[in-house]
């Protein structure tokens, strides 16, 4: 099979040549002989779509007033990007006709990834899954449209969360009011928007043949490694062993701070009066962040530097580009394309290098010569790039100055703290939602449960007298039950940076190298730790987020 050279020249053949080809692909005698060179032009093929949607994807990304790349973007949508979705689902039907054929490791991926692709194959489970994509739609239109009026400015509601930091603390607490306030004017559109979606999840499980919806998004996860009951074990360990380190961090903030009780508005107070970072410009953070990469692994530092210049890494804040924090993009196999509204602070370097990590593991993941191989498992998809900002904590000398190394790295570890407390803790919020759907159609006793696992997971705040102020987090509307991921990807960094750092930068090529052609459990195995995690790993990684926080 004569397949073009490479995207380019597969963006100039006709939709009815890219056709013939992917007839030809369908049409071929498939025998114990042919089946691997099958396998490879498959993965090609699907290479040459996938990276010339991403090349379009980008192009108007970078420039959203750019209408001509719009338009080739529609105009590849229309015409032959339905052509690789049709091929793809064609082939996967002749794979599972020959599964027999197949390289057993090979076989046992697919088999893994088509529990999750046997969901939702009905026409009321399709209706059901656009009815909740429309609701989680409706939420965030709700949501991102909210705004306040701050100072005599109106600005978007998540903007006001920047004054939480203000030295000032009558003023932090008006912004913590001000935005419960505005929480509390559209809570009655979003509870009745939670409400329906409920409703359409559970009845989802049920047209698949679950009698708890928890079952059933277990398998369109592709859980396979673990339980909900071990979820619940994570929780209570932390609980026991990371919510005291928190109650003694907020002491120790209490003290600092000179106050009676920390409230809610004083979290994220700053300490000290520390001088502001100098700015930085675009390409001094890139420097400093491939000298990063070089002190870490002269490997991964010739793919950052390959991706710069290719000119694959766009940091730089222009009119008419997409406002995000930052991404990473698969481009074909062998590239990501990664973008970020970079401000000029020197600690956005650490936010680089995640989305490093995101490219350097998917990259490899794509030297794997089956498509199905490519990638990773959802619950193991943000272990390499949080794993990858705590291999890069001994080298920050690169963006900070040593009068202010160690304070930014005890405050990157309280942060990881802070986040895997409140993501376990919305968690557990989710498993009692589901476990509990007739109460949690009830505002009120979403509110008590969701204030009384705060104080649970983040012990040391005072909510006196702010129970029905507080705003209570719907949960998770596009991705329930998937709240995790970077806590896993925390807690194997804290385990690579136990390692000496020959063993662990060994350890995490190894992991990244196996993509997704193992289970979830044997890629955190890889990386050195065991899967689900148990009481006894998680008492561990808080004895070294201690240590290396400076929490006591």
């Amino acid at each position: 099979m004569q397949l073009p050279a490479n995207y380019r020249a597969f963006l100039d053949l006709s939709p009815d040549r890219v056709s013939q080809l992917s007839q030809e692909l369908m049409e071929r005698a498939l025998d114990a002989v042919t089946i691997e060179s099958w396998l490879r032009d498959w993965a090609a093929l699907a290479a040459l779509f996938q990276e010339s949607l991403a090349r379009y994807n980008i192009a108007t990304e970078v420039n959203t007033a750019d209408e001509a790349a719009q338009e080739r973007l529609r105009q590849y949508r229309e015409t032959i990007f339905p052509i690789g979705l049709r091929l793809n689902q064609r082939l996967h039907e002749r794979l599972q006709a020959h599964a027999d054929l197949l390289p057993a490791p090979l076989r046992a991926t697919l088999e893994r990834q088509a529990s999750a692709e046997r969901l939702n194959t009905s026409p009321a489970a399709l209706d059901l899954l656009n009815r909740e994509s429309e609701l989680c739609t409706r939420f965030e239109s709700i949501n991102g449209a909210q705004t306040v009026t701050w100072e005599g400015v109106v600005m978007p509601l998540r903007q006001l969360r920047d004054v939480l930091r203000d030295a000032d603390r009558q003023r932090r607490e008006r912004a913590w009011r001000t935005m419960q306030q505005q929480h509390q004017q559209v809570q009655a559109q979003m509870a009745a928007v939670w409400a329906e979606l409920l409703d359409v999840r559970l009845k989802l499980a049920e047209v698949n043949g679950f009698d708890d919806y928890l079952s059933y998004r277990w398998v369109q996860l592709g859980r396979s490694d673990y339980t909900p009951a071990d979820s619940a074990v994570i929780h209570d360990a932390l609980r026991r062993h990371w919510s005291p380190l928190h109650a003694r961090l907020m002491e120790s903030r209490r003290s600092a701070l000179g106050i009676e009780t920390v409230r809610p508005w004083d979290v994220h107070a700053p300490l000290g009066d520390a001088p502001p970072a100098p700015h930085i410009s675009a390409p001094e953070l890139l420097n400093k962040t491939l000298n990063v990469f070089q002190r870490i692994d002269a490997d991964f530092a010739a793919t950052v530097r390959r991706l710069r210049d290719t000119g694959f890494i766009d940091l730089a804040q222009r009119q008419h580009t997409s406002s995000v924090g930052g991404f990473s993009l698969m481009v074909g196999r062998s590239a990501s394309f990664i973008f970020m509204n970079f401000f000029g602070a020197p600690g956005e370097g650490i936010g680089l290098i995640h989305e490093l990590g995101h490219a350097i593991s998917n990259i490899a993941s794509g030297e794997l010569p089956y498509m199905a191989y490519w990638g990773f498992p959802a619950d193991f998809s943000e272990s390499p790039s949080t794993a990858m900002e705590m291999l890069s904590i001994p080298y920050w000398d690169e963006f900070f100055a040593l009068d202010a190394l160690q304070g930014e790295q005890s405050g990157y570890f309280a942060g990881v703290l802070g986040a895997s407390l409140n993501q376990a803790g919305n968690d557990a919020f989710q498993h009692w939602v589901y476990r509990h759907p007739e109460q949690a159609r009830d505002l009120t006793q979403c509110a008590a449960k969701e204030l009384e696992l705060r104080q649970q997971f983040l012990p040391g705040i005072d909510w006196a007298g702010l129970g029905t102020e507080m705003e209570w987090h719907l949960p998770s509307m596009g991705a329930p039950l998937h709240t995790l991921e970077y806590f896993y990807g925390w807690v194997t960094g804290l385990r690579l940076l136990s390692l000496p750092p020959t063993e662990a930068v060994a350890r995490y090529k190894a992991a990244i190298a196996l993509g997704n052609s193992v289970p979830t459990a044997a890629l955190f195995q890889a990386m050195g730790i065991r899967f689900p995690f148990t009481e006894a790993d998680l008492a561990s990684a808080a004895t070294e987020l201690a240590a290396r926080g400076g929490i006591r």
